[in-house]
């Protein structure tokens, strides 16, 4: 007999859980698994040149993807009797899709179009209805002219369209027809030809006050554009691979508005050579990228009082940790990654209180100062793997970071790591024995000589020793060795 708040209990259960329905057919030619509580059917990668007969009348389908083959042309009924949300034909050769193409399907909100050969938008998206998210990037693939954003069918698309990616090598004006998005949260422009030098400032006039999240990519403009002044709401602004832009280009008048609600910015290899001055005008600014770029100075004055939490700076060529970034109080996470770091001076990273996550992975740094942290209190891990170091820098003796990556640095594991804390956690594999660096600093160093002498031994330390050594668990480190 089951106990009544047991069977209570139960039920509550089964009325809350999702019951994910099978497949209606079987899903042939294609693999179908679930995400979550949705099916998923994925023909991704398999020269296709037709659907499969498995993607239609799946009654019960969240996503399809048909991205990487060869369709060339979507016919009658491709998609009838599915409830796809989510539709995924990027990568193909598709240059005709039938206006009655999507007829039976009418749940899609989402459809990715991006790498075919569409010279002009398909006149059967005015019949998806519910259509919030469209790609079509890099249209027509070999063509030399952009995809043609025909108006009408843009203005059909006007209500619901929140998400709309375009762009091509050829492009060389702005679309004026995207002015129909009038609810548009998320706009991207990948890619550009070397006549659209600039964006007109009244570009995003129409969503201004909607749109969060901007992107422009791979393009030949030389300024960020003046319209991003006029966006009210933005939350992120991606600038990234436009090489023509320079230190000239992040012109502060682009963010004159003193935005108050900014708080992502990345410049990813925008060929800059210094912290932008128009920065300043960010006060609401939390996470910066700018990756990279060729740095050759940070003064004092480009960052000074910046609210920034978050600080990426990987591939910038940089030598040594800019001293200027001690204005940045609210800083707790630094990447320093893929620069040229040899050496980490005395207090370099205690005159970054805030700074908890520290990553300086992939430098060819060969010596951290003994006092290079100081007294931080506030460090949690620090990630100085792929680097040049040979034995564990004695600047850890400082401070108490939980976890240390070395990982691909060739460290030596010796007894004279008698100072190293137990709450240091370590990462990585000893360069002169089959062993991790933690199990050996843990299990090792409280055998030696040296750590007796200073300690006296710890009646368990063989036991735990004995036991590691019947039940070891260091295959990466044999493969590493």
């Amino acid at each position: 007999m089951v106990p009544t708040a047991i069977m209570l209990a139960l039920l509550a259960v089964a009325t809350v859980l999702p019951i994910v329905q099978p497949f209606t057919i079987p899903c042939v030619g294609c693999t179908c698994f679930d995400k979550g509580s949705d099916h998923v059917i994925d023909c991704s990668g398999r020269n296709l040149t037709s659907v499969p007969d498995g993607v239609r009348n799946q009654g019960n389908v969240y996503e399809i993807i048909l991205s990487g083959n060869t369709l060339t042309h979507m016919k009658y009924l491709d998609f009838v009797g599915t409830t796809a949300v989510k539709v995924d034909l990027s990568d193909n050769k598709i240059h005709t899709i039938d206006d009655s193409t999507f007829n039976g399907s009418p749940n899609i909100e989402s459809l990715d179009l991006h790498e075919n050969e569409l010279s002009s938008l398909p006149e059967v998206l005015t019949h998806l209805v519910k259509i919030n998210t469209l790609d079509v990037r890099d249209n027509p693939q070999s063509g030399f002219n952009p995809i043609n954003l025909i108006n009408n069918i843009m203005k059909e698309m006007g209500d619901t369209i929140q998400k709309f990616q375009f762009g091509h090598r050829e492009l060389d004006h702005w679309p004026e027809t995207i002015s129909h998005f009038q609810d548009l949260q998320d706009l991207t422009l990948d890619k550009s030809s070397d006549q659209l030098k600039v964006i007109p400032p009244m570009a995003f006039h129409s969503f201004q006050s909607t749109l969060l999240i901007l992107t422009i990519k791979n393009t030949k403009l030389v300024a960020v554009p003046l319209g991003v002044s006029t966006l009210r709401r933005i939350k992120e602004f991606h600038f990234d691979n436009n090489i023509l832009v320079g230190d000239e280009g992040i012109v502060a008048q682009a963010f004159v508005r003193a935005h108050t609600t900014l708080e992502t910015l990345s410049l990813i290899n925008d060929h800059l050579t210094s912290f932008p001055r128009a920065l300043a005008y960010i006060p609401s600014l939390r996470n910066l990228d700018m990756s990279n770029n060729s740095l050759q100075f940070i003064s004092d004055e480009s960052i000074l009082n910046l609210g920034i939490n978050s600080l990426v700076m990987q591939n910038c060529n940089l030598d040594r940790i800019p001293g200027a970034l001690f204005h940045l109080k609210y800083l707790t996470q630094l990447d320093m990654s893929y620069n040229k770091l040899v050496t980490v001076e005395n207090n370099d990273i205690q005159n970054i209180p805030g700074v908890a996550n520290l990553t300086l992975s992939h430098n060819p740094i060969k010596f951290i100062s003994n006092t290079a942290f100081g007294d931080h209190k506030g460090l949690n891990s620090v990630d100085i793997s792929y680097t040049d170091l040979t034995t564990i820098p004695q600047a850890f003796n400082t401070t108490d970071v939980f976890n240390i990556n070395l990982i691909g640095s060739h460290i030596d594991c010796m007894c004279e790591y008698v100072w190293v804390s137990m709450v240091n956690k370590f990462e990585g594999c000893c360069a002169n024995i089959e062993e991790h660096i933690d199990d050996y600093v843990k299990l090792y160093v409280p055998l030696c000589p040296e750590h007796i002498e200073k300690n006296g031994l710890d009646p368990l330390a063989e036991t735990a020793l004995k036991n590691h050594i019947k039940t070891p668990d260091n295959s990466e480190c044999q493969s590493h060795n």
